[in-house]
């Protein structure tokens, strides 16, 4: 059963921002910014048909002998003879503070160049305007619908750093040359590349068992940890691009390009296997990657990588005809 909240509202949003910039040189600027994003009466799904006693619960760690705490839902359903009944609300909020530095060199004598850094932070209600089919959907709820607040954290959007460095150099010096062949070799040479360098995004530690007994099994968190609390590692890459402009006749010219993504072949996780426990015979079995040992939220491995962006690097070689 699906119903809307009777104070349920459309979302919207503040957006407000501050900068300063400042000339260094004739060709060098320098800036500061700052940009704030509040948005408000944001949606999101909740089961309000869930027992609204809640139970302090221990449970042991397997091989550790340590106690972990958390609440279990007990008694019946409020609305008796029906199951889940899935509510859309408007009560979910977020807010992102971003400062920026930002240095730029206008193309002058060849050359430019642009460098920036970001730290920013997101922290929301968890919302998510898309959780709408049970059991599909079911990650995207609430993780206990009698205590909405438990799901402020940081929102899983959270980049805190953040440094891009990009140039673009025309190696044009080949003017004063006489010999035309070497001339010709020498000139309408092109290097640019791009430089990225940020933080890994946040997730959660899960169990893949619903011990809080609300009928979901795929948002339940760990006991002891809350949401976002773990982050993948940090995303880098160099890509580089060389052009060649060969002038055909007086209107048409031929540009050969050669690039590269990820040219250092940085391995870039963009998604990691989020179980921490798993549940056997009442107890919290601690996931490891079986062949070494490792925790799944220590040094990621083949075993418990889940997506990469970027996989290896990649070569690109094209040809354009301008006329």
């Amino acid at each position: 059963i699906y119903v809307f909240n009777k104070n349920y509202v459309q979302p919207y949003v503040q957006q407000f921002n501050l900068g300063v910039e400042h000339q260094l040189a004739r060709d060098l600027s320098v800036s500061v910014g700052y940009l704030g994003v509040r948005g408000v009466h944001l949606q999101r799904t909740r089961d309000i048909n869930e027992p609204l006693t809640e139970v302090p619960t221990n449970i042991t760690v397997a091989g550790t002998g340590q106690v972990l705490t958390f609440n279990r839902l007990t008694g019946s359903r409020p609305f008796a003879g029906f199951g889940r009944i899935f509510e859309f609300e408007s009560n979910a909020n977020s807010i992102y503070h971003g400062l920026v530095l930002q240095a730029n060199k206008r193309f002058v004598n060849n050359f430019q160049m642009s460098g920036s850094y970001t730290w920013s932070h997101v922290i929301d209600d968890n919302p998510d305007a898309t959780a709408v089919v049970p059991g599909t959907d079911d990650a995207k709820l609430i993780y206990d619908p009698n205590n909405i607040r438990l799901d402020r954290g940081t929102g899983s959007n959270d980049v805190r750093h953040r440094f891009i460095l990009s140039g673009v150099w025309e190696l044009n010096y080949a003017q004063g040359i006489q010999n035309r062949l070497l001339k010709g070799l020498l000139e309408d040479w092109q290097l640019a590349g791009i430089l990225n360098a940020q933080s890994g995004l946040p997730y959660t530690a899960l169990v893949n068992s619903d011990l809080n007994n609300d009928g979901n099994n795929r948002n339940e968190r760990a006991p002891g940890f809350g949401r976002n609390t773990f982050r993948m590692p940090a995303f880098f890459t160099v890509d580089p691009r060389v052009a060649r402009t060969i002038r055909m006749t007086e209107r048409a010219k031929l540009q050969l390009i050669a690039e590269a993504f990820n040219v250092l072949n940085h391995q870039n996780i963009t998604g990691v296997r989020t179980t921490f426990f798993s549940l056997a015979a009442g107890q919290l079995v601690p996931q490891t990657v079986s062949a070494v040992g490792i925790n799944a939220f220590g040094i990621p491995s083949s075993a418990n990588v889940n997506g990469q962006g970027n996989v290896g690097r990649v070569l690109q070689f094209a040809a354009k005809v301008s006329f």
